[in-house]
């Protein structure tokens, strides 16, 4: 395999087209190390670990983690309000009102969705073996608590 050296790790990856890519590999049992690359003609290559994700208003949005610049954004097409997001693994998990979607973390495309049919809608929770979304949906819940207490007040 042509490719260029990762001098970090000493693997391989390849050139040109090929070389937006996301690999996994084994640090030790159970825990990972995730390296993603991703090329803008406005921003040199991004890493994962250089991007801060953003989701409210039922769009989510990738931030540079130095810059604050919009790497991607995405609009669900449908659910609306409060969004929550898992990064898992190579996979970006948004959930708007009950619809749930797989984003790529690096390019916002959409890679699959699921509309949950038969569970409602709601404040979402989201984990897996690689994180969780718990402490944003509490917030969002007392949020959403709260809003409907001061509707019944007035």
């Amino acid at each position: 395999m042509h490719g260029v050296s990762d001098s970090e790790n000493g693997n391989r990856r390849p050139q040109g087209l090929a070389s937006n890519l996301v690999s996994v590999l084994p640090v030790e049992p159970f825990l990972f190390k995730v390296t993603a690359m991703v090329s803008h003609s406005k921003s040199p290559k991004v890493a994962v670990a250089d991007l801060v994700f953003v989701g409210f208003n039922s769009r989510a949005a990738a931030l540079h983690r130095e810059t604050g610049e919009i790497v991607w954004q995405w609009k669900s097409p449908k659910g609306s309000g409060f969004v929550a997001l898992l990064l898992d693994g190579e996979r970006l998990i948004a959930s708007v009102r009950g619809y749930t979607y797989c984003l790529n973390p690096l390019t916002g495309a959409q890679l699959w969705t699921n509309a949950m049919t038969g569970f409602g809608s709601g404040v979402p929770c989201l984990s897996s073996f690689r994180g969780s979304s718990l402490g944003a949906s509490l917030l969002a819940q007392a949020e959403t608590d709260e809003n409907a207490a001061a509707a019944a007040a007035s």
